[in-house]
């Protein structure tokens, strides 16, 4: 799995399954509701999905994660 977060936001993949989690920590700090199929989201997810992506090609992280939101 890969993981990052930024500003209280939380983006999980599991390069395995394809799944993806979002969580606002802000407002769900246990991440007990899973935002990633609220539309009000998508623009984060992607934020998030490119700073993930990004980081892995600076350490040479070469396991491709889902691009599916």
């Amino acid at each position: 799995q890969r993981g990052i977060i930024s500003n209280n936001k939380k983006l999980i993949v599991y390069p395995k399954t394809g799944d993806i989690e979002y969580y606002n920590l802000e407002k769900d700090p246990w991440e007990t509701t899973n935002l990633i199929n609220k539309k009000s989201s998508t623009v984060e997810v992607k934020k998030l999905l490119k700073q993930l992506k990004d980081w892995q090609v600076k350490v040479g992280d070469a396991v491709k994660v889902s691009e599916k939101i």
